[in-house]
């Protein structure tokens, strides 16, 4: 028999260290194989690559820090702090696209990294991380000049910190994350929500619980004051006519949108957790007439606002399935069956389920149902699934001095 301590009660935390690293390896070799295969990151410029790297020239003329009325003038409608540091990173280095796309490339490893490594190895966490790499567009958009790495490296890092129980600093790196794209708006307002909720009901005293995230939501005011509107007027004119703007109107919403994005985390998050984690092994047969009145309105509102007018795919999802499926009816059905599985996965009233729901009226609100903009919940639903944070799990984090031993 051993004692505590020795060799055989080591083994299992060894093993797990040992797993760590191997998927260390995983994680360096794809992001290797992304690198070689975009030419070391020199690949010519990619659609919208083109115009951001025009904006950050635009954004090199101008002086540090931009005045109000050069920050109405770049001809973007997103929120400018992309630019910025890409800009000043060209000032410091010469390195062309090259050093916005190395640096997207290091913030987004870091992404995976926060959701995927513990201090003490954690299976659960690994498994997450190897879920946030199946997502299609983690990779291709670390190894291009988009905004999105950026605003989901300070938006996952805010929900980290507020996990740890710092949400001061969190809503700081929360603000950051609305000035680099606006549609980071929703976590704050998730965070918000649902912590005002608990505080009501008395499941904690700490204000600034949901005070912090509130203050950072409440940053995008300041940037339609900037902008004298919803974003920089060159920027509006130029992009808006291009295509729908609900977000012009208050009472104008594209529900297709929102149902799609049910459908995204349908395929990208519900059913690769079912299968990493093996959740086929605690399903539960209660709730079933909670389960249909859920199927029936979700199918109302699909045969009502189906996502399927637009003449081009919406991204590698609806690449995949309109080869498969032989007619919009069959595709719809298939998209509907993911969202279904959204719906009735997160039933319960927790951080997830209003991180689902702001996304889901903020997307209605969106020009595009552009799959990429999954990313930033995608993100948070697997650093909620690392820490043990869904289904009933403590969030945030107990302290350590709180801990029972």
């Amino acid at each position: 028999m051993s004692t505590k301590g020795g060799p055989a009660a080591s083994s299992p935390l060894q093993s797990a260290r040992n797993r760590q690293r191997l998927f260390l390896v995983v994680l360096c070799a794809a992001y290797g194989i992304a690198v070689a295969v975009e030419d070391g990151l020199h690949q010519p410029l990619f659609k919208d690559e083109k115009h951001f790297w025009h904006t950050v020239q635009v954004f090199q003329d101008y002086e540090f820090p931009p005045s109000v009325e050069e920050l109405r003038s770049y001809p973007e409608v997103l929120t400018p702090l992309s630019f910025v540091v890409w800009s000043q990173l060209e000032d410091l280095t010469g390195a062309g696209p090259f050093g916005g796309r190395l640096l997207n490339l290091v913030l987004s490893f870091a992404v995976v990294c926060i959701i995927a490594l513990r201090r003490r190895p954690d299976d659960a966490a690994l498994l997450a991380g190897v879920g946030m790499l199946l997502y299609p567009y983690t990779l291709p958009l670390s190894v291009h000049l988009y905004t999105d790495v950026l605003a989901v490296f300070l938006v996952l890092l805010g929900t980290a910190l507020y996990a740890h129980r710092q949400p001061v600093f969190a809503s700081v790196f929360l603000a950051l994350a609305i000035a680099t794209r606006q549609y980071m708006l929703a976590i704050p307002t998730a965070l918000t929500a649902w912590a005002l909720i608990e505080w009501i009901r008395g499941r904690h005293r700490q204000i600034s619980l949901w005070l912090a995230p509130a203050a950072a939501a409440a940053t995008i005011f300041i940037w339609f004051l900037v902008f004298g509107g919803l974003g920089p007027a060159a920027g509006m004119e130029k992009w808006v006519p291009l295509f729908p703007a609900p977000m012009l109107e208050f009472f104008n919403f594209i529900p297709g949108y929102g149902l799609y994005v049910l459908t995204l985390v349908g395929a990208f998050f519900v059913i690769p957790e079912f299968l990493l984690y093996r959740r086929w092994r605690t399903i539960s047969f209660d709730g079933i007439q909670r389960g249909l009145v859920i199927a029936a309105v979700l199918g109302i509102a699909y045969a009502t606002f189906p996502p399927m007018t637009y003449t081009a795919p919406m991204g590698a999802l609806d690449r995949v399935i309109r080869p498969i499926a032989p007619n919009d009816f069959i595709r719809m059905l298939v998209f509907y069956g993911l969202a279904l599985t959204t719906c009735l996965r997160f039933t319960r009233l927790d951080l997830a389920f209003w991180i689902l729901l702001v996304t889901f009226f903020m997307n209605m609100k969106a020009q595009l149902a552009w799959e990429k903009y999954a990313l930033p919940t995608l993100a948070a639903l697997w650093y909620l699934k690392s820490i043990h944070a869904l289904d009933g799990g403590r969030f945030p984090l107990t302290r350590p001095a709180e801990r029972r031993e």
